[in-house]
């Protein structure tokens, strides 16, 4: 079973030779308005997901994000501190923020814990499982669709993991993961995460 949290399963993952890349910056705005404006409204909205993944979250990293400069005055809730988290540019000024590539693994990390607590909240009827599809399916091609840099990230069933080419992505994986999103499948989702997790950590006994 898969515990750690992104940044800590993937700490050396990323790269960025120069300043911090603008598009990156763009990319977790667009991954916030999916969460937020796309996916939240089918929960009744995303305090619940928020408030656990949040509590996670900072559990690991032992620090607060998503505070400084907060646009909002009076009483913050998880939810805003969480879209404030993933909305506000990078700052190398700000100690709270790391170097480029921490800042980017941390936001990527509290987003994953938020769709993952949202997946659990979802509802189960047809028309809101195609929603949550398209909401997923965006966030991927979002990651995929910054040229500046790669961000080698793709999500599935609770999880992002590194990611092979763009092809290998649309042909093969996500219509593999798509199927192991089935209940029935939950057994052999859990044990593939974790085979590809020991395989990227180069742990031992990665079965692929």
């Amino acid at each position: 079973m898969i515990t750690d949290v992104l940044f800590k399963r993937y700490p050396e993952s990323i790269h960025f030779p120069f300043d911090f890349p603008y598009e990156v910056s763009v990319c977790l705005r667009q991954i916030a308005s999916v969460i937020f404006d796309d996916l939240s409204p089918h929960i009744g909205g995303p305090e619940k997901a928020c408030s656990l993944a949040y509590s996670k979250f900072i559990r690991e990293l032992g620090y607060q994000i998503g505070l400084s400069n907060f646009p909002h005055p009076g009483r913050k809730t998880d939810a805003m501190i969480c879209g404030q988290a993933l909305s506000e540019d990078y700052d190398i000024r700000n100690h709270s923020h790391g170097s480029g590539e921490d800042y980017f693994l941390h936001r990527l990390s509290l987003a994953e814990l938020i769709l993952a607590e949202m997946e659990k909240l979802w509802p189960t009827n047809g028309k809101s499982l195609e929603v949550w599809k398209s909401g997923v399916a965006e966030i991927n091609t979002r990651l995929r669709s910054v040229r500046s840099t790669y961000l080698p990230f793709h999500y599935h069933n609770g999880i992002f993991q590194l990611a092979e080419d763009s092809l290998s992505q649309e042909v093969i994986h996500e219509p593999f993961w798509e199927i192991l999103h089935h209940p029935k499948w939950k057994n052999v989702d859990a044990d593939m995460k974790e085979a590809i997790d020991r395989r990227d950590s180069g742990k031992r006994d990665a079965v692929l």
